[in-house]
């Protein structure tokens, strides 16, 4: 046109002057081409799970009506047959959704009824979740749903259409347990910290996550003259007050009820006593049973039993062991040695006091084998009637089965000077 013009007439600013009279022409502007698409610009990637979501309904698919939400970080997909597609039906699947999952901070969708209606505002305000609509009759917007729309569409489309709610659930296990080329992780592990296990996962049946939960718990325990209350399986009262003796195995004590009786509990059937300072009575010193019967016993630590169980010093319990022979339960020799005095609460228990070394006949002293620097050894007087050859030490390791190797032996002194096993080479 501007050549034409030019070969014929010319003034100045001839140029501009015809541009400007074409593109203020309104039948050009309506009938020219569509401009160049603008660049695709994504949203921004949410920093945690479920922060933003995205929602559609799709359908009417196979005369069925569903609400499809994505969560933009893990793309977990969430699929729910509507039979109604008004505000209050939407609001009730998001309900369900939110108690599953918790609330988002950002829902997208377009600019349907059911999304622009006053419920649906009230319901999002109520909750704190903010509302971001897309342009109308711009689908790629809220592309993720759309995309999510397709693929559930066309996977539905390949399963069985017999019943709904079994195909619905096919499909949503198979979505969340695939990993997306996108994230490379699947849709589970990004939302819920874990791998969901499928049928595919019964081919490799040791399989265990990288990371264990933690089951850790807040171990109990009692020192001699804590404060207790013992299970009580003799008479309608369920729980005596008593006082923890000593230690008897590595979760049993002996405990002294204030009525004077004494029994064996298990660290279960023990209940930490608090007494108030204004209740509190001044307590006396519990004093543990001695005599030939009932020998005298100190306190012991726990850690003395860490991993060995031994029974109860004022009973001799018979157990079967490596050989087929029964034995005498062992009980170390400390416990047997002179017993301080078990003091309450109210009164500082005393140092405890070095026991004096014992000497050979030879005047020697006896010393520790540095092997056995890692046990817990316990060395005794030898009595007037034992043989000369043999070496009285008692020595308990971190395992009980360890003490019945082939290289020990187990002797016997007779019943008349009181039972004592002891436990030494050959």
């Amino acid at each position: 046109m501007k050549a034409l013009a030019r070969s014929l007439v010319w003034w100045p600013l001839l140029d501009s002057e015809i541009e400007q009279w074409v593109a203020s022409c309104s039948t050009c502007q309506l009938s020219r081409p569509a401009p160049p698409a603008a660049p695709v610009r994504e949203w921004e990637a949410p920093r945690y799970p479920w922060a933003r979501i995205h929602m559609d309904l799709a359908g009417p698919f196979r005369g069925q009506m569903f609400l499809v939400v994505v969560d933009a970080y893990s793309k977990w997909v969430e699929l729910a047959v509507m039979h109604s597609t008004t505000s209050e039906a939407i609001v009730k699947v998001l309900e369900r959704l939110f108690a599953t999952h918790g609330l988002p901070d950002l829902i997208v969708t377009d600019n349907g009824p059911q999304f622009t209606s006053a419920p649906f505002q009230m319901f999002l305000a109520m909750k704190g979740i903010r509302h971001a609509t897309t342009a109308p009759y711009h689908p790629a917007a809220n592309g993720l749903a759309e995309r999510a729309v397709r693929s559930a569409k066309e996977a539905l489309s390949r399963l069985p259409q017999s019943d709904w709610h079994h195909t619905l659930n096919q499909y949503m296990l198979a979505q969340h347990t695939t990993p997306c080329p996108v994230t490379k992780f699947s849709p589970a592990e990004l939302l819920m910290g874990r791998r969901l296990r499928t049928p595919l996962d019964r081919l490799h049946p040791s399989y265990a996550p990288d990371t264990l939960h933690d089951t850790a718990t807040r171990f109990r325990t009692f020192a001699p003259g804590d404060l207790v209350y013992a299970q009580n399986y003799g008479s309608n009262v369920h729980w005596l007050p008593g006082c923890v003796l000593y230690l008897t195995g590595p979760y049993s004590y002996r405990v002294q009820l204030d009525d004077g009786r004494e029994c064996r509990r298990h660290i279960n059937q023990l209940r930490r006593r608090v007494v108030s300072e204004a209740s509190a009575q001044p307590s006396q010193p519990i004093t543990t049973r001695g005599g030939p019967e009932h020998p005298p016993t100190s306190p012991l630590t726990t850690q003395a039993f860490e991993h060995l169980a031994t029974p109860e010093p004022s009973t001799a319990a018979t157990s079967p062991d490596l050989f087929g022979s029964s034995k005498l339960s062992m009980v170390p020799a400390a416990a047997s040695a002179q017993t301080p005095e078990i003091l309450t609460q109210d009164t500082p228990a005393p140092p405890p006091t070095a026991a004096a070394p014992v000497l050979r006949r030879s005047g020697r002293s006896r010393r520790r084998p540095p092997y056995l620097e890692d046990y817990a050894c316990a060395i005794r007087q030898r009595g007037p009637d034992h043989r000369t050859n043999r070496r009285e030490r008692a020595v308990f390791g971190p395992e009980p089965r360890m003490l019945c190797c082939l290289h020990w032996f187990i002797a016997a002194i007779s019943p008349q000077e009181g039972v004592e096993w002891l436990i030494g080479p050959p």
